[in-house]
């Protein structure tokens, strides 16, 4: 399907989906079925745009699927009923301007950039990818008190995720952040850490190819649920979670009772997960890798790693494998147990990489 003929005469069709079609325009007389309801345009690649005026004459749309170029946010501004909105912005300024007057969603899934980027034609689901901007409150975002999932990508500009007026996201469940050349703090300078508790609903946090950040977290933060914490190729990232604020706190644990899965890769400047005194208390841990030379201890606490009149671990033990980038570094690095000796205790779980087989294999 190339063209869309007239619909003119079509006054009770309440749902038109033409995703994947191959139709190049949209006829100016699409706003005569006044009881559409449900537009479908994803994976139109020959849609370049939608004639101007056109949306806010569909005001009983509920459901808006566009992955072409909106010219002009403003026509959105009638869609009082819309609950579910997927769609792309050619710049930010579009952006704010939707942010701005943006209606209670359901569902809204945002790109922003021009409509022959290569991005365009990636799918994503409930999250919001963005250039051109410093923090989320730069898009209005700061109200969005219901996201669940946020995937920033190749955003130049973005120096803090969250900035200080950004304390509104309790419900946020999934944070990925994919090559930010310039990202220096997830959360900016002036937050509170009785704020940073917001956070506390988060199961996923990936952190790749973001160059300049030092450091991830501090341990003030509370993380109940997070369930997977993967971080790679940062090259100047020092710690992930940094001590307290506090002063004169000493040693101290940070609980992540829900984590399952610990990535940590290609991380050249690493040389602490947890401050020097610090203990990262895990009860539901079943996979870590570790593939970073300057880490010198692991400061893992498993409650749960209990072992046998044999000195083995017990069936009760979640802890399946644990990945390394080298037999050396293994045997080197410092992982302390109030109890045994742990790394005795856990090697048959331990797999090593080996460059030439591209698999992991048993230490």
């Amino acid at each position: 399907l190339e063209s869309l003929p007239s619909v003119l005469k079509l006054q009770a069709l309440k749902k038109l989906d033409l995703e994947g079609s191959g139709v190049k325009e949209i006829p100016q007389d699409l706003e005569m079925p006044v009881n559409l309801r449900y537009l479908n345009l994803k994976g139109t690649l020959h849609l370049k745009e939608i004639p101007k005026g056109l949306l806010s004459k569909l005001w009983r749309l509920q459901f808006l699927a566009i992955r072409s170029t909106l010219i002009n946010a403003d026509d959105m501004r009638e869609l009082n009923k819309l609950e579910v909105f997927e769609g792309c912005f050619f710049n930010v300024g579009d952006l704010s301007k939707y942010a701005a007057q943006r209606k209670m969603l359901y569902k809204y899934s945002i790109l922003v950039c021009p409509w022959n980027n290569p991005m365009l034609y990636q799918h994503g689901r409930s999250n919001c990818r963005k250039r051109g901007v410093r923090s989320l409150e730069d898009i209005g975002l700061r109200d969005a008190t219901d996201l669940k999932e946020c995937e920033v990508d190749c955003c130049d500009k973005l120096e803090a995720v969250f900035s200080s007026k950004c304390h509104q996201l309790q419900t946020l469940e999934s944070l990925i952040l994919i090559r930010l050349r310039n990202l220096n703090v997830i959360v900016g300078a002036g937050v509170e850490e009785s704020s940073v508790g917001t956070f506390s609903s988060l199961k996923v946090i990936t952190l790749v190819k973001c160059e300049k950040i030092k450091k991830m977290f501090s341990a003030d933060w509370v993380l109940p649920n997070l369930e997977n914490l993967t971080v790679s190729t940062c090259s100047k990232l020092k710690e992930i979670i940094a001590e307290p604020q506090k002063e004169g706190t000493g040693a101290f644990k940070f609980s992540v009772p829900k984590l399952k899965r610990l990535t940590l890769c290609s991380l050249p400047e690493l040389k602490s997960i947890c401050g020097e005194n610090g203990v990262i208390v895990c009860d539901s841990l079943e996979c870590i890798e570790i593939v970073c030379e300057q880490v010198k201890r692991i400061p893992l606490y498993l409650p749960q790693l209990q072992i046998d009149d044999e000195g083995k671990p017990t069936p009760s033990n979640p802890l399946k494998e644990i990945r390394v980038h080298s037999t050396y570094w293994w045997e080197s690095v410092e992982w302390d147990h109030p109890n045994f000796d742990v790394k005795k205790v856990v090697k048959p779980l331990v797999l090593n990489w080996l460059d030439r087989s591209l698999d992991w294999r048993p230490l």
